[in-house]
């Protein structure tokens, strides 16, 4: 009977320890989001320039020891891509595009330490959305029109470090997606790279 005492004393006061380093974690986060698209599925480019735009964002997390799972927001500002003929002919020819790409996302983290100041990797997965707005200038005319992108489900790693009740990301995420009047339904990455620097309350 005193063993049974002690075992059941045992997973309380290891129960209670857990409970203790359990917590809600709520984060904002502002930041920078760069492109790695495959521009020639895209767009029919080899390649193209780059582009960028500042990012917000939250997280809503549980963590319990190293462990913490979550889900996030992440709303990115419209990366503007401008691309010109090369054609002497058609000097006149440019298309503006602004392409839209917001995700939803879950998360794991695991942190590499307990101090206030300490590393952590993670990895998950997504819900990626957002159209592309195109402006077509030739010849003087302008043509606007928005391209419906189908939303997709894709991957994300990457890993960050905790400095007190702030914290610096980096994620990759990892991500195909169609047009919506392709036949083809032929999908083209759409990958993207973000920092960003947040707090956690």
């Amino acid at each position: 009977m005193k063993r049974m005492f002690s075992l059941v004393a045992l997973v309380l006061l290891l129960g209670g320890a857990a409970f203790a380093q359990s917590q809600v974690t709520f984060g904002l986060l502002a930041g920078y989001s760069m492109t790695a698209f495959a521009w020639e599925d895209f767009i029919g480019l080899e390649e193209s320039d780059e582009a960028g735009n500042l990012l917000v964002g939250a997280e809503l997390g549980y963590r319990t020891g190293s462990l913490e799972l979550g889900a996030g927001f992440n709303y990115v500002l419209p990366y503007k891509v401008e691309i010109t003929s090369e054609d002497p002919e058609e000097i006149d020819e440019k298309a503006t595009l602004d392409i839209n790409q917001s995700m939803a996302l879950l998360f794991a983290k695991f942190h590499l330490g307990t101090g206030a100041i300490h590393p952590y990797v993670k990895g998950g997965a997504g819900y990626y959305f957002g159209d592309t707005d195109l402006k077509y200038e030739y010849n003087g005319e302008t043509i606007e029109e928005t391209a419906k992108v189908d939303p997709a489900i894709g991957f994300n790693f990457g890993g960050g470090l905790n400095i007190n009740n702030l914290f610096i990301d980096f994620t990759y995420h990892i991500v195909e997606r169609t047009m919506e009047d392709d036949e083809d339904e032929e999908a083209f990455g759409m990958n993207t790279w973000n920092v960003g620097l947040g707090i956690r309350f």
